[in-house]
């Protein structure tokens, strides 16, 4: 299921998204937090070290590009070159 955490700055956002994440790992859940790839490393060191220990069993972040690359490897499709600048 998607859930979509909205708010404004300070309104509690993250901690929402990593109690609803720290559930889904208590309770051996698949959980994906889906960002842009700005936001991946940060996402990750600020959030893995507030779940569980075994969240690395059910837990996934990934940006959108990435998320396209697992879903091609996984259900196959044509890979396309990326266009070279010039």
């Amino acid at each position: 299921m998607l859930h979509l955490i909205l708010g404004g700055a300070g309104s509690g956002k993250s901690t929402k998204l990593t109690e609803c994440i720290a559930q889904d790992v208590q309770n051996n859940k698949k959980a994906w937090l889906i960002i842009p790839e700005q936001q991946a490393n940060l996402s990750e060191r600020t959030m893995l070290p507030k779940l569980p220990t075994t969240a690395g069993l059910t837990f996934s972040i990934t940006g959108f590009s990435r998320l396209c690359d697992q879903v091609t490897a996984r259900f196959g499709g044509q890979p396309i070159t990326p266009l070279q600048g010039g």
